[in-house]
């Protein structure tokens, strides 16, 4: 099989060796004669694209075990442009920035905000604005497995009525599942909840979910309610609750 050389970057491709021009099997320097041989079997691949072969009157020299490659084919191969300057014996290469864009990859480093650990806290639990107070005080699994209810008592201070939003009750385990109202028997809904609570009144009922497996141990109630004004108004109450 020939051999095959994949240079992934300009700086890959230089420490193949530089040579510029002809030269004969033995070469020189300008003090030190060297041995080595031309090995034409060498083709080129740049950046995953097709397989290239050095041109007529270029070849590959293999000199202590590593091979020299014209830079000039390596360079423009890579967008990169080489001129050759004779009174200094330089070797000039000049590099587009796109190129050096491509080959300097610049690291960026994100800062991503770590999500505090939620402390979750055993019942009862409460919630307080001036327009109303809930609190919530028990949990209880139903032994036919279809829900599993959350015992509140809600009392309205506000002028305006309010109502807790059943279809939007939830609870997410500390695992990310969430539990609602689907699912759930009609029977086992508390319709008092459909109803306005308002002002001074102190209700007392459940809300009611599907059911939490016994091995969940942690989660996160949220229960919605709504002010049945103009506004419809709607809070979101938020409890870490440990499901003991």
């Amino acid at each position: 099989m020939m051999p095959k050389i994949d240079f992934k970057s300009l700086s890959a491709g230089l420490v193949a060796g530089v040579i510029i021009g002809t030269f004969s099997v033995a070469a020189y320097t300008a003090s030190n004669p060297i041995t080595a041989y031309e090995d034409n079997r060498f083709g080129f691949v740049f950046n995953d694209g097709p397989r290239k072969n050095l041109g007529d009157g270029l070849s590959t020299i293999v000199y202590n075990n590593r091979s020299y490659v014209p830079v000039r084919f390596l360079a423009e191969n890579m967008g990169a442009t080489v001129n050759w300057d004779d009174n200094n014996k330089t070797i000039n290469i000049d590099i587009p920035e796109r190129i050096v864009e491509k080959i300097v990859e610049v690291e960026k480093i994100v800062e991503v905000p770590v999500e505090a650990k939620k402390e979750y806290k055993s019942l009862p639990q409460t919630y307080i604005t001036k327009d109303y107070r809930l609190d919530l005080t028990v949990f209880s699994r139903n032994k036919n497995d279809y829900s599993s209810d959350f015992y509140v008592k809600i009392e309205n201070t506000d002028t305006v009525p309010w109502q807790i939003e059943l279809y939007d009750t939830k609870f997410i385990d500390e695992n990310g599942k969430e539990y609602t109202l689907k699912g759930v028997p009609v029977n086992r809904i508390n319709t008092r909840f459909f109803s306005d609570i308002r002002q001074d009144e102190n209700v007392q009922g459940y809300v009611t979910v599907s059911n939490i497996p016994e091995d969940i141990k942690n989660g996160t109630l949220y229960i919605t309610i709504r002010r049945n004004s103009a506004d419809t108004k709607k809070i979101e109450m938020e409890f870490p609750v440990k499901l003991n």
